[in-house]
């Protein structure tokens, strides 16, 4: 299948501001020391695939694989700076999925060797009612063994809320076998980040 090649500041601008973003919202404290080393799975179901691989299908296969090779650089310039502020073995990745329909989507995976501690937005929740919004702008959902923060569009009260629309971002967190994953992407679905990081803490080695 033939897949249209987004330009390297489509790629490189979101992948940043994901980092950012995950940085900025997960509200983490690793509880106890971990070991092993951990590595990311390079796709994911659905059509990820992680932006360190050149992407199939390439008008220009040269480019592309010049463009993964920085990607590399970028992963690993990420893994050396949470290095150097935690101790427990830890990996990072990013995917990509090229939608024909809304256009390319990224998710982050950080992954600990360390069992996961509190997960909360930093700022707090609203109660949509008492600011006069159709909803909070910021909800905490748990589903099974994950927890996630989804950050929707303010709406006024008045407004219909639209259920097949996505978060402006998901950021989610789960503890498996002693280690944390947290995922950040945007125009993700609940259902869809949860199937992906459970995918990630199954694949991962």
């Amino acid at each position: 299948m033939t897949r249209r090649t987004p330009h390297p500041a489509l790629i490189g601008l979101p992948l940043g501001l994901a980092v950012l973003a995950a940085m900025v919202v997960f509200s983490l404290v690793l509880d106890g020391r971990g070991s092993g080393e951990i590595e990311l799975p390079d796709s994911l179901p659905g059509g990820w695939q992680s932006v360190t691989e050149p992407m199939e299908g390439r008008d220009d296969p040269e480019a592309a694989q010049e463009y993964a090779d920085r990607q590399v650089q970028a992963v690993a310039h990420v893994e050396e700076q949470l290095g150097e502020v935690y101790d427990d073995e830890l990996a990072f990745a990013a995917y990509l999925h090229d939608d024909p329909e809304i256009g390319p989507r990224f998710v982050t995976v950080t992954a600990f060797a360390a069992p996961p501690g509190p997960f909360a937005p930093p700022n707090g929740i609203l109660d949509p009612e008492e600011v006069g919004m159709a909803r909070a702008p910021i909800e905490v959902v748990r589903e099974g063994d994950t927890v996630c923060i989804l950050e929707w569009v303010q709406q006024p009260e008045s407004a219909e809320i639209d259920e097949s629309e996505p978060p402006l971002t998901t950021t989610c967190q789960l503890g498996a076998d002693g280690r944390t994953y947290l995922l950040a992407g945007s125009k993700l679905m609940l259902d869809d980040a949860v199937e992906l990081i459970e995918t990630v803490a199954a694949d991962a080695s």
